[in-house]
């Protein structure tokens, strides 16, 4: 695919063309292997929902953990 060979000549700069899809863009890019970071800031930047994960403290999880093993 020729936006993933101006992907390594540009030096990085990945740009997908109008007349790819997206779904298939994205396919192109897992099967080329650019790597999970690269893939997350292009979603970033085309604007997917992107879900955030939540750390909970280990107090906070413990009583979750405990409550949903009393039910």
């Amino acid at each position: 695919m020729q936006a993933i060979l101006y992907y390594y000549q540009s030096g990085g700069r990945l740009r997908r063309p109008f007349e790819v899809p997206e779904d298939v863009f994205l396919e192109e890019m897992e099967f080329y292997q650019l790597g999970d970071n690269i893939i997350r800031d292009y979603k970033e930047k085309e604007g997917f929902l992107m879900e955030k994960k939540m750390i909970l403290p280990k107090v906070i999880a413990n009583s979750l953990s405990i409550v949903s093993h009393a039910m």
